[in-house]
Parts: C-alpha cells; sequence; structure tokens
C-alpha cells in the first residue's frame, strides 16, 4: 500500500507541474501582443485620440482666462461709469431728449426711490446703486410713441420698461402710461 501511495504522490506531482506549465503559457500568451488583433489596437488607439480631441475642446475656454477676466472687469466698470445717472436731472435730461425728438409730450412723471432693505438678499445687488421707479404719461401718435420707446431702449442709460398702458385715445392721439425702472449711482466722494 505504501508503494501505491508513493505512485500516487508522483503522478500527482506530474500532473501538478503539466498544470503549472499549461497555466504560465496561457498567462504568456494572454499578456502577449499576438493576442491582440491590429484591428482592436488600432480602434483603441481611435477611441483614446477621440478622448484626447475632446479634452482639449473642453480646455480651450480656459486658455486666457485672467485675459478674458480683466476684459470683463474693465467692460463691468464701463457700464458703471456711463450707464447709470449719478443725478435725477440726468434721468430727466435723457427722458426729455427722446421725447423732443421723438414729438412726444410727457407729463406726471413720478420718480420713486426704492431704499435697499438689509434683509432683503439680491442677486448681484450693488450698493453703490438705488432703484429708481419710474411712471410717465406721454402724449403723441402712435408712430411717435413708438420712436419714443425705442430711443428708450436703445439709450446708454440703462432704462427698463415694465409696463406700457393705454390710458386714452382721441382722434389721432394717444396718451400712454409707461412704468420703468432704472438705477442711480451714489455720489462719489
Amino acid at each position: 500500500m505504501i508503494r501505491n501511495v508513493a505512485q500516487a504522490q508522483r503522478k500527482l506531482l506530474v500532473v501538478i507541474v503539466c498544470l503549472a506549465i499549461v497555466d504560465v503559457a496561457a498567462l504568456a500568451l494572454l499578456l502577449s501582443p499576438a493576442i491582440h488583433s491590429g484591428k482592436s489596437t488600432q480602434a483603441e488607439l481611435q477611441v483614446l485620440r477621440a478622448e484626447l480631441a475632446q479634452k482639449r475642446i473642453q480646455t480651450i475656454p480656459a486658455l486666457d482666462m485672467d485675459k478674458k477676466l480683466e476684459e470683463a472687469r474693465t467692460q463691468i466698470a464701463d457700464f458703471y461709469a456711463h450707464d447709470f445717472a449719478n443725478r435725477y436731472s440726468v434721468i430727466s435730461e435723457a427722458l426729455a431728449k427722446a421725447a423732443n425728438e421723438s414729438h412726444v409730450q410727457l407729463a406726471n412723471i413720478t420718480y420713486v426711490t426704492e431704499k435697499p432693505n438689509p434683509t432683503d438678499v439680491k442677486p448681484l445687488a450693488n450698493p453703490k446703486l438705488t432703484e429708481i421707479n419710474l411712471t410717465l404719461d406721454m402724449t403723441g401718435n402712435y408712430d411717435s410713441e413708438i420712436r419714443f420707446i425705442n430711443a428708450l431702449e436703445r439709450s446708454k442709460m440703462l432704462l427698463v420698461i415694465g409696463s406700457v398702458n393705454l390710458a386714452e385715445s382721441q382722434g389721432g392721439s394717444i396718451r400712454l402710461s409707461l412704468k420703468m425702472q432704472t438705477y442711480l449711482k451714489a455720489a462719489e466722494l
């Protein structure tokens, strides 16, 4: 019986060695470039190149970001310097000029200053600006009033028209009521 066990151990050892050799050969074949076809390698390379091109496109907007930020700061400073009145009279002059050029008559112009509430948090609120709500009546023919509204919209001063209401119409003359907003910048000290 001892002899049978020794023979079985030898046979088992031979089988284990053969299986180990087959495992090593299979692993070598799996890791070798011969197993990969040229087509699959080319396809994988194409996918990687496409990913690289996509990543480059995504990074283009970030190039020269410091120059873009400086340009934006300059544009914002210019906007605040030129597009906001620093006195009520500047607003009145802009309205009068547009009315004169459009041949409409203005009446009942009211300015209501919105005091900022410290508890209100408005997005992008600027403490140097005060919101002004304007209401005015104008009289003229249809074409003149359209020219007046267009002149306000094209004005360098920021004027946001909130509503236009028909007050009355007689003959060719129409009376409209406009509600709009603008901002008054704080006086420079």
